[in-house]
Order: structure tokens, then sequence, then C-alpha cells
């Protein structure tokens, strides 16, 4: 869109503090570049702007487009409460609450304990997990982890999960699988028949 669009577009914002001129318009774009999964592109044939997605996020949209959206429910928010009765959504995904977390055992290749509750929150388990991925299904977060007394790889509930810390050493995963491979076969959070590469 152009300019004048963004503009008629920004007035909406609850950011809103005046028209966009080119100069400051320049520098949001360098903000957007190092903050957003994407960044913006002028294509001077139609004098418009237009958003474009990093290659590090791959091929799949899915993480671009999650993402993306993030942003936008956070930018429209004043106006979704203001008109709540305009608007019907379907419940949140449950266990969002831990997912940072375990992003971070994954990313500093740690693994993570936790007390573990059934499905009824009647009794516990304490859990020793080597993180492998996650996935959403049906509004609610999933974690695909090694327990520490086996080499195979079980499903967990986030929103079962309480007390979440990492372990203090280093934890790699025994099984030499992707998340597309393991769950390539699957419906949901079931997966079908997985042979893993490392497995005995």
């Amino acid at each position: 869109m152009s300019l004048k669009e963004i503009n008629e577009h920004y007035q909406y914002s609850s950011l809103y503090d005046g028209e966009i001129i080119p100069r400051t318009f320049a520098r949001y774009k360098d903000y957007i570049a190092e903050t957003f999964p994407c960044y913006i592109e002028y294509n001077q044939s139609t004098n418009e702007y237009f958003l474009k997605r990093y290659h590090q996020y791959g091929q799949d949209d899915t993480l671009y487009n999650y993402l993306l959206s993030a942003y936008h429910i956070e930018d429209m928010s004043e106006l979704v409460v203001k008109h709540r009765d305009k608007v019907k959504l379907m419940e949140a995904s449950t266990g969002v609450e831990n997912v940072q977390i375990i992003l971070e055992a994954i990313d500093k290749q740690k693994g993570i304990e936790c007390d573990y509750y059934s499905f009824d929150r009647a009794t516990k388990k304490q859990q020793l997990l080597v993180p492998y991925f996650l996935k959403t299904w049906e509004q609610r977060w999933y974690l695909a982890a090694e327990p520490d007394n086996h080499h195979g790889i079980s499903i967990f509930a986030l929103e079962r999960m309480d007390n979440i810390q990492l372990t203090e050493q280093k934890t790699l995963p025994s099984n030499d699988v992707t998340a597309d491979e393991y769950w390539g076969e699957s419906f949901g959070v079931n997966h079908m028949t997985i042979r893993f590469l490392n497995a005995l």
C-alpha cells in the first residue's frame, strides 16, 4: 500500500499521534526490519510498500504467519476490547505461559524438570525431560520430549506442567529426528508409525 493508505490505517492505532512523514517512516522501516519477522520493500512502479519475510523462517509460512498474527492482535487490542460484543473468538491455546521457558531449554540445549499433572489434576509426577518439539493442536500447546528413563519420545500437554526449571547440565536428544519426520504421518499430536534413526 502507499504511504497515504498506511496513514489512513494508522489513525485507528492506539499509538496514533499524527501523520507519518517520509523521514519518520524510514525510521519505522529500520525498526521493523530489526524487530519483526519481516521487512518493508518499495515498488517504484506502483509507488507502494509491501511486506517480505526473512528466509530464516524457511519455506513453511506457518511460523511467519503465526508471529505476524500476534503483532496484528496486539495492535488492535484496544479496538477489540471496545467492540468486544462484535468479536467472537475461539479459546486461546492453553499452556502458552510455558512456551518461553521450553524454547529457552531448546536454545540452550538443556533439559527441563517439572511437575506433570494427571488429566484430572488429581495426581502429579515429577518429570525430567529432554525437549524436542512444540506443536499446537485444538487450542492446546504440546511438547514432544524424551523422558530421562528411556530413549523414546512422549507427548506432554503444556497446560499440565508446573514449576518448570532448566537443568544445570546440557542435555542432547538421543534421537536424530526432525519435527517434520516425527509428525509427518500424524493426525494432531498422535503420530503413527515412526522409525527413529538412533533408536535401539
